[in-house]
């Protein structure tokens, strides 16, 4: 019986094999059912073939000689005694992989890892939350004495489970995304809410709340489709919850409309952004937390390309590795933005405080204006509630030079 593929299938071709593989499968309407992949290095077969013809070359590393030893499970242990957490072999396709580690919190991914096979396997892991900034490498404690054509299924079925995982993730996604627009838009405009009234803010455009009393946050990509939405309890952001299994990764709520050309701001949670868009009166792109901040910067500076960025981070002054202002500069490094973020005195710091919201809350809304519209001003980027005529006028007409590189 045919076995009909309906993706690329990855095979695992010998040289010497090659013109048999040619002759195993007639023409698909006129085209080669089979094709070199010269990226990777790899035969595959088109959607549409049959997979009978081609069984001699389906990938099966667990039949094939690994001369005594296996790069994959070896590098799986490495990654494992680094305290990174697998659910299966890690993928050797020269791609970075974020994976949980053994102390994260559920729905972390603070570990990765780069594997590759070709030549002699090796790759790097790490994770995220440690001061080291530097990857640890790994190499094969077995050369490059692994059989050639056991190397060659390796790859190959890395290959395969690589791109049957993002489908099924992307297909995932898709669904998650379907029902959060279905949920979102059936619950009103929130207005008066104990957790906004404790943070001192207000409920932008958008901000729904559901008959849990709590508020709904809808997470979009730069298309504006929703992929994704937070609750926030009563008890605040501590115990606000994304959507189990929704694409969070590179989505946003915006505050405020972005126009390209005029300064956009990031915050990590909806009370700081809020602060800080109540504040200023610019828009305010909440990322949820700071590893999220990276991923929405890239995508949002495809989408306003002259905007200056402006990343208003976390202040984590307690924690060794100060993760929030880490964030904030890796994503102005890669966008071209700057960072700004709250300096505290020794009495804010021994109260924990550590976001602009904190800010807000100790020093008062004007003072707080005040402060904030400094700080930006002190960079070039005037806004709406700037504290001086002039900068206000300039924003206004559109003559401003705004500050365009890491400060």
């Amino acid at each position: 019986m045919p076995s009909v593929s309906r993706y690329r299938t990855w095979l695992a071709v010998p040289a010497d094999e090659i013109e048999d593989l040619k002759k195993a499968h007639p023409p698909m309407n006129g085209h080669t059912p089979v094709l070199w992949d010269k990226e990777h290095k790899l035969w595959f077969a088109r959607p549409g073939a049959d997979l009978s013809r081609l069984d001699r070359w389906l990938p099966r590393p667990q039949d094939v000689s690994m001369n005594g030893s296996d790069p994959v499970t070896e590098f799986a242990q490495v990654l494992e005694n680094a305290g990174l957490v697998l659910k299966e072999l890690p993928v050797m396709d020269g791609k970075i992989h974020r994976v949980p580690t053994a102390d994260d919190k559920k729905g972390q991914k603070s570990g990765a890892y780069r594997g590759f096979l070709d030549g002699r396997p090796a790759g790097w892991y790490r994770d995220y939350r440690s001061a080291d900034d530097s990857p640890i490498t790994w190499t094969f404690s077995g050369g490059e004495q692994t059989d050639p054509r056991a190397r060659l299924h390796l790859k190959a079925h890395s290959m395969q489970r690589r791109e049957d995982a993002e489908r099924e993730l992307k297909a995932q996604y898709n669904r998650q995304a379907a029902y959060a627009r279905r949920y979102v838009n059936k619950w009103p405009q929130a207005t008066a809410h104990e957790y906004l009234t404790r943070k001192g803010i207000q409920a932008a455009p958008g901000v729904r709340v559901n008959n849990k009393n709590e508020l709904v946050i809808p997470f979009s990509n730069r298309n504006g489709a929703i992929r994704s939405y937070q609750r926030i309890p009563v008890t605040g952001g501590k115990d606000a919850r994304i959507l189990k299994d929704s694409e969070k990764t590179g989505n946003w709520f915006a505050l405020g409309t972005p126009r390209n050309g005029q300064p956009v701001l990031f915050a990590e949670g909806y009370a700081t952004a809020a602060s800080l868009h109540e504040a200023t009166g610019l828009p305010v792109l909440m990322t949820v937390d700071g590893g999220n901040m990276i991923a929405v910067a890239e995508n949002a500076r495809q989408k306003w390309t002259q905007s200056p960025f402006i990343f208003c981070a976390d202040n984590d002054h307690a924690i060794r590795v100060n993760k929030g202002i880490v964030s904030a500069t890796k994503a102005a490094e890669l966008t071209g933005g700057s960072v700004i973020f709250p300096a505290f005195t020794d009495a804010e710091k021994a109260q924990g405080l550590t976001d602009f919201n904190d800010l807000d809350a100790s020093r008062g809304r004007a003072a707080f204006q005040h402060v904030i519209n400094a700080q930006l001003e002190h960079i070039g980027v005037s806004t709406p509630n700037s504290n001086t005529p002039e900068m206000r006028e300039a924003l206004v007409i559109g003559n401003l030079v705004f500050y365009t590189g890491p400060h």
